[in-house]
């Protein structure tokens, strides 16, 4: 698996200041924020899976863990009411849309 051509749209510094923020308060950020998270973590999956490495997380097979992140993901898109599309939303949805393209088999 190659690197997502979308993690370009991140800009590092906001990145990790936001991610600081939400770690201070991480009850007052915003819903989809947390499913950019997800979504970096199932990209992040997909890479450990394609390497044949070990995943990290004891908590169960790598491919349970990335069922269960992308759940979290899409469930962080919904009840955030992607709709109406906030700040991280189109982020959190491209990242997601290749994580989804990514971990295809065709």
């Amino acid at each position: 698996m190659q690197c997502s051509h979308f993690l370009v749209i991140i800009h590092r510094p906001t990145s990790n200041k936001l991610y600081r923020q939400f770690w201070l308060d991480s009850e007052g950020g915003p819903l989809i924020f947390i499913g950019l998270l997800y979504a970096f973590v199932t990209i992040a999956t997909l890479s450990i899976i394609a390497s044949g490495e070990a995943h990290p997380d004891i908590s169960g097979t790598p491919d349970e863990i990335l069922r269960d992140d992308k759940e979290n993901c899409v469930s962080c898109i919904i009840l955030s009411d992607y709709t109406k599309s906030t700040q991280h939303t189109l982020e959190t949805m491209l990242i997601y849309g290749e994580a989804e393209l990514s971990g295809r088999a065709d």
